[in-house]
C-alpha cells in the first residue's frame, strides 16, 4: 500500500521532482518507510500514542501487538485503529507542510486522533466488557 502513495522518492522515479527531501523532517530521502517509520517526527507520534495506549511497542514495530497473548481483542484493534489513523495523519500532515507551508504541533496531532479513535469506540461502547471500558 505504501508504494503507491506519491511520495517524494515515486515522483522522482517518474521524472516528475528533483528534489527527495523528507517534508517532515527535512532529512533523509522521503519514501514509503522513511515518512512513516522511520522519520523521527511520525516516531514522536508513535511514541506518543504508545505512551496513551499504555502499551511498550516501538512505532516501528507494530506487528508485535498481534503476538501479545496477555491483550485482549478489544485492545489489538484499538491498538490497529490507531495504527491506521497514525498512517492517515502523518500523511495528512506531509501533505500540509508540502501544499500550505502549514506545521502542527506534535500534540495538536496525537489529541486530534486520541479523540477520533475514542469518538469510534464510543459507537460500540454497548458491546464492551467493564474492563475495556475502563481501559479507554
Amino acid at each position: 500500500v505504501l508504494d503507491r502513495l506519491y511520495t517524494k522518492w515515486r515522483q522522482r522515479r517518474l521524472s516528475l521532482t528533483q528534489d527527495v527531501e523528507c517534508y517532515l523532517c527535512r532529512d533523509g530521502m522521503e519514501d514509503g518507510g522513511k515518512l512513516f517509520f522511520a522519520c523521527p517526527v511520525s516516531a514522536l507520534y508513535g511514541a506518543l500514542m504508545s505512551e496513551w495506549l499504555g502499551i511498550d511497542v516501538p512505532w516501528n514495530n507494530w506487528q508485535l501487538v498481534k503476538k501479545m497473548q496477555k491483550v485482549s481483542m478489544f485492545k489489538k484493534m484499538v491498538c490497529f485503529g490507531v495504527f491506521n489513523a497514525m498512517v492517515h495523519h502523518v500523511w495528512e500532515f506531509r501533505n500540509k507542510c508540502h501544499l500550505f507551508y502549514y506545521v502542527l504541533s506534535p500534540r495538536c496531532v496525537v489529541q486530534k486522533i486520541q479523540w477520533e479513535v475514542k469518538c469510534r469506540v464510543r459507537l460500540f461502547s454497548n458491546m464492551l466488557h467493564i474492563f475495556d471500558k475502563e481501559w479507554m
